[in-house]
């Protein structure tokens, strides 16, 4: 067996800073930290409001069940749900437990930032409606 080796040399150039660019622009560090205050914000609302209403329970579709829940949304540092309660029940558990599994499940959020600009945890709140189609 022969092995052909393939070395390819790059000169080290030292890096000097471009006079006119800021340290942020050169640093992608310094441009991921957000400036905040800033609340909480869904992502995509609708698809995943609408993916919520497509997993309801079956009883929704054949129109013997409907109501509207009002649910907090626990939303981690990362825009990610990580909880769910109940503000307002619809008065039926299984319309209730449904919205806050399908908003753990589908919802996604830009997170919100405090006064330092850093991510924190978070509540949003919503309504789900459900009716016969």
């Amino acid at each position: 067996m022969h092995y052909i080796g393939v070395v390819f040399l790059f000169p080290i150039v030292a890096a000097t800073p471009i006079s006119g660019i800021t340290e942020s622009a050169q640093s992608p560090q310094a441009q991921a930290k957000p400036k905040g205050p800033m609340p909480v914000a869904p992502k995509r609302k609708t698809r995943w409001m609408e993916r919520i209403l497509a997993t309801a329970p079956a009883d929704v579709a054949e129109g013997r069940l409907s109501g509207e829940v009002t649910i907090i949304i626990e939303v981690g540092k990362w825009g990610r749900p990580s909880g769910c309660s109940i503000l307002k029940s619809s008065g039926q558990k299984k319309l209730d437990q449904s919205a806050c599994q399908g908003a753990v499940r589908y919802g996604r959020f830009h997170p919100a930032i405090d006064g330092d600009g850093n991510f924190v945890t978070s509540e949003y709140t919503t309504v789900v409606t459900y009716s016969a189609s």
